[in-house]
């Protein structure tokens, strides 16, 4: 009940008014993209994962309130990169206590 994916899977596709219907009607306190593609798409921009990953942007869903997007590295980039496991983690730990599934 708490985690719903949404794979991505054509590059040309807008998916953002789809992702908000979606929004809208499961009320998410937090989305999180994996990976520069789906977070551009979401975000409909075209900055650097690097410079943006764990940060907390807000949006808004008509009639629904807020929810927040956390963009995070694509789990293979973490694979092939084993410096950036701390970085992830790190990511993921300021969602968890936003969620308050940390003290």
């Amino acid at each position: 009940n708490e985690v719903m994916i949404y794979p991505i899977e054509s590059e040309a596709k807008d998916l953002s008014a789809e992702i908000m219907s979606l929004a809208a009607y499961f009320k998410p306190e937090v989305m999180i993209t994996l990976g520069a593609l789906a977070t551009n798409k979401i975000l409909k921009g075209n900055d650097r994962l690097s410079l943006i990953h764990g940060q907390f942007f807000t949006r808004a869903v008509a009639g629904s309130g807020e929810f927040h997007i956390v963009p995070l590295f694509h789990p293979s980039i973490i694979e092939s990169n084993q410096n950036m496991k701390k970085t992830a983690w790190s990511d993921m730990q300021k969602i968890m206590k936003f969620l308050k599934k940390l003290p």
